[in-house]
């Protein structure tokens, strides 16, 4: 199974490229950051953007070459479509990476 640090590093290599693209912060949630996925967990990414034109279809490439750069499936949620109640649950949880 791919370690947390390596899913960490894959992200961060394409850090110039998802900024480039409107992703201004990005940071893992979910069973990856808390240690508990199973091999087929996916990869759940909590990313905002600065761009207002930033789309469905941006975030779909997006999520797609993350997936793609990783090597498993992976889950993209907009920080700003959060609830206030899957916010508080997640931010112990979080691990930022940019």
């Amino acid at each position: 199974m791919m370690s947390q640090d390596e899913i960490k590093r894959r992200i961060l290599a394409m850090q110039s490229e998802l900024q480039a693209r409107g992703v201004s912060h990005i940071a893992l949630f979910g069973s990856r950051a808390r240690g508990d996925a199973r091999p087929d967990s996916d990869v759940d990414l909590m990313i905002d953007v600065d761009d207002p034109r930033f789309s469905i279809i941006d975030l779909v490439g997006v999520e797609q070459d993350l997936s793609e750069h990783i090597g498993l499936p992976v889950q993209i949620t907009l920080r700003r479509s959060l609830s206030e109640r899957l916010a508080r649950a997640t931010r112990d949880e979080r691990i930022e990476l940019f």
